[in-house]
C-alpha cells in the first residue's frame, strides 16, 4: 500500500521501526505521510502532587490494555522525598490487580496479543532483573501451554538507570521502571532522555511548574494531573521518533489530507512592456 502509485497521502499508526519503512517506501513516489509511532511516556510525580490520584493514574497508564498502547506510561519518575511512600502504595495496589480472562468479573488485565509479544516482554523482564531491582511481578501468570492466552503479571522495577534498556525501549507490555529525581530540572532531563517524544503525564499542585514542564518536555501530548485526553478538536504531533505530521484538530484531520493550490486571475488588461504580436 505504501508503495502504490495511486496513493496520495498515507496515515500509519504503529512502531517507530515500521514507520521508518513505511515512510521510506512512500517516499519513492513522493507521497506525504502522517505517522503516529512509538512512545516511552513518563509519569512524573512531584512531592506536592495528590498522591492517591497519581498512584491510580500511574497504574491505569501502564496496565490499560496490558501496556500495549503507544502512550503507555512505562517510566515512573518520582521525586525523592515521596519515593518510598509512593512505591509502597503503587506496588500494593498493583499486586491486587486481577489478571486473566477479561470476560470474567472484576478482571483488570487480559492477555498480551500473541506469543511473539509474550516472548518479547519476557525478554525485557529478564533484562530488567539485571538492570534494576524487581519489586513485583517478573513473569507470566502461567505457562501458555496450560491454556489459551498470554497472561503477564504487571511488573515493577526500582533502582533503574535512565539509560538502561528497560527505561529506553518501548516494551509494549505491563513493565514499569521507577526513576527518582531531586528537582524540577532533573525531572525534565529524565523525561526527555529518550529517543521518543509522544506523551508525558505530570502530577503537581503548582500551576507554574506545570506550565514550565509542558513547555520544556519533548512530547506532543502533555497532561497534568491525569492521563492525556484525545479530543477531535485538539491536534497533537509526536516528536523525535514518535511521529511525523499531526493527528486530530483542523490541522491534523483536515489540512493533512488536503492540498493548497495557488490560483491567480487577472480581471483587467494591463499594458505590456513586450512587443505586440503581429
Amino acid at each position: 500500500l505504501a508503495g502504490h502509485q495511486g496513493i496520495n497521502h498515507l496515515s500509519f499508526t504503529g512502531s517507530s521501526e515500521v514507520g521508518r519503512e513505511v515512510a521510506a517506501v512512500a517516499g519513492r513516489n513522493l507521497v506525504g505521510v502522517t505517522l503516529e509511532l512509538g512512545g516511552k511516556t513518563p509519569t512524573v510525580v512531584f512531592a506536592d502532587a495528590d498522591m492517591e490520584q497519581a498512584v491510580t493514574t500511574a497504574i491505569q497508564a501502564i496496565c490499560s490494555n496490558q501496556g500495549q498502547i503507544c502512550v503507555s506510561a512505562s517510566r515512573l519518575v518520582i521525586q525523592d522525598s515521596i519515593r518510598e511512600k509512593f512505591i509502597e502504595k503503587f506496588v500494593s495496589r498493583v499486586e491486587r490487580l486481577k489478571v486473566g480472562n477479561p470476560v470474567e468479573e472484576d478482571t483488570h488485565m487480559g492477555s498480551l496479543v500473541d506469543n511473539v509479544q509474550f516472548e518479547r516482554v519476557l525478554g525485557y523482564i529478564e533484562k530488567g532483573k539485571k538492570e534494576g531491582t524487581l519489586l513485583t511481578g517478573g513473569g507470566p501468570l502461567r505457562d501458555p501451554s496450560e491454556g489459551p492466552g498470554y497472561y503477564m503479571m504487571p511488573t515493577v522495577f526500582d533502582d533503574v538507570s535512565a539509560g538502561s534498556s528497560i527505561a529506553q525501549d518501548e516494551i509494549f507490555g505491563p513493565v514499569m521502571s521507577v526513576l527518582p529525581f531531586t528537582d524540577e530540572e532533573e525531572a525534565i532531563a529524565i523525561a526527555n532522555r529518550t529517543r521518543y517524544g509522544l506523551a508525558a503525564w505530570l502530577f503537581t499542585s503548582d500551576l507554574r511548574k506545570a506550565h514550565r514542564f509542558a513547555r520544556d518536555v519533548e512530547a506532543g501530548i502533555v497532561a497534568v494531573n491525569r492521563m492525556g485526553g484525545f479530543y477531535p478538536l485538539t491536534p497533537y504531533a509526536g516528536q523525535k521518533v514518535s511521529g511525523v505530521g499531526q493527528e486530530s484538530g483542523v490541522s491534523g484531520a483536515i489540512e493533512s489530507y488536503t492540498r493548497v493550490k495557488n490560483v491567480t486571475i487577472s480581471l483587467e488588461t494591463t499594458p505590456s512592456p513586450w512587443p505586440e504580436s503581429r
